[in-house]
């Protein structure tokens, strides 16, 4: 009875996790380029995010680039500009909805 109940333990524990290790949110998944699609408050022209694997990014506006590193944090995705900016946003399904100073509010979607 003692070798059912130890085996049966050992089995709940690998499967917790397993269960475990695939609920946790992957950087990988949000690698690619986004584009802003409402960016109400701000100037006119396709403003891009590209993401990186190796957590670098480049946040592009016309012929203007900025580079970055990023890192997720629960459903959140946290940007830092070498001149010490931070930006935040959240994760969304299909997207990226990213908070900027002043109240602005930008939606990107996954083009790429």
């Amino acid at each position: 009875m003692k070798f059912i109940t130890t085996n049966f333990i050992l089995i709940w524990v690998i499967g917790l996790l397993m269960t475990g290790g695939f609920g946790c949110n992957s950087k990988d998944a949000y690698i690619g380029t986004y584009q802003a699609d409402d960016s109400r408050g701000l100037p006119e022209g396709d403003i891009l995010i590209e993401l990186m694997k190796n957590g670098k990014g480049v946040w592009k506006r016309g012929d203007e680039e900025v580079p970055f590193s990023w890192y997720i944090k629960k459903d959140e995705i946290r940007i830092n500009t070498k001149d010490g900016g931070i930006m935040s946003g959240q994760l969304k399904r299909k997207g990226i909805t990213m908070n900027m100073p002043g109240d602005v509010e930008i939606t990107f979607k996954k083009i790429l």
